[in-house]
């Protein structure tokens, strides 16, 4: 890269706050990539979050590759500055999930659809802001302990 390159000046986000960054429009793409490393799956999604008393409602709209498209609605609700609990149809229980500078580090169990089965798997997810409109997750999934994989997603919040 040469020191002329046109690169945007760039402002880091010191501290992450997701019912911020999350409120209004965003767009997703990713991809699940198995532990050998092999691309299994990508897709793009569709994110509206809309913030009500200290909680934000995340309604993803998902295309992916092979063409299925799948809707899911997470609930984020605020405990804290720096600690926050979380609820979806296909999460077992309570997903939790603690702020650490530019970074929301969140873990549950997720049921996902293989072959026509719901199957439980752990998630560890580190969503790391970059600025106010950027953000970068990364999920490590696992079963019984042991690294399946992992999911990589890039977020960019959409102009109101």
């Amino acid at each position: 890269m040469t020191p002329d390159s046109q690169l945007p000046e760039m402002t880091f986000t010191e501290n992450f706050d997701p019912f911020r960054f999350f409120a209004g429009k965003s767009y997703a793409y990713g991809a699940f990539i198995s532990r050998n490393g092999e691309v299994k799956r990508r897709f793009t999604a569709d994110i509206i979050g809309t913030q009500d008393n200290g909680s934000i409602t995340l309604q993803e709209h998902f295309i992916f590759d092979d063409g299925e498209r799948e809707d899911r609605v997470w609930v984020l609700h605020k405990i804290d500055d720096k600690n926050l609990r979380a609820e979806c149809d296909d999460v077992v229980g309570t997903a939790t999930g603690h702020i650490v500078g530019p970074t929301l580090k969140l873990q549950y169990d997720f049921l996902l659809n293989i072959s026509g089965r719901k199957i439980k798997f752990k998630f560890d997810d580190a969503i790391i802001c970059q600025d106010g409109t950027h953000a970068v997750n990364r999920a490590r999934v696992s079963k019984f302990g042991i690294f399946v994989g992992e999911v990589i997603i890039s977020f960019e919040k959409q102009p109101h």
